[in-house]
């Protein structure tokens, strides 16, 4: 019973997101604003999926969208999720919410990043930002 309370939540949001991101067409602010909100609740309370769809949304939609009160939720995703392609898409998604603790953090963590491919994508995402780091050439390379 829990189970299907779970998936008719996630539909409902799902389907929430969906008529706000089809609907979104111009300059109308107030739905943008809900969009915000729905994509910050869906980050917070949601399942693994409709967060990777939401981090998706975050990075298509990232010049509307006001979602920075989920950054933390978006860095502990590429912290702690076990997949390395859901950590990069959470890396992208913190580059587009322009988000100076997030930018901070990474530049600290760079170089405690066990992943060479993800060590790639923050020295990428801080270059575009304008916040170069200096990584030793041996950190960069896959290591077989």
């Amino acid at each position: 019973m829990g189970s299907r309370l779970c998936i008719s939540a996630v539909v409902l949001v799902m389907f929430s997101l969906l008529i706000s991101s089809n609907s979104l067409a111009g300059d109308q602010s107030d739905k943008w604003k809900q969009a915000s909100r729905n994509m910050v609740y869906g980050l917070k309370n949601g399942p693994d999926g409709l967060q990777q769809s939401i981090l998706q949304n975050i990075i298509r939609y990232s010049d509307h969208l006001r979602v920075k009160e989920a950054v933390f939720e978006v860095m502990a995703i590429y912290r702690n999720h076990p997949d390395q392609r859901v950590r990069q898409l959470a890396l992208v998604a913190l580059s587009k919410m322009n988000s100076n603790w997030a930018l901070s953090h990474l530049e600290r963590s760079v170089k405690f990043e066990k992943s060479p491919q993800l060590r790639k994508t923050i020295c990428a995402i801080l270059h575009h930002c304008k916040r170069p780091i200096y990584i030793e050439k041996d950190l960069l390379t896959v290591k077989e």
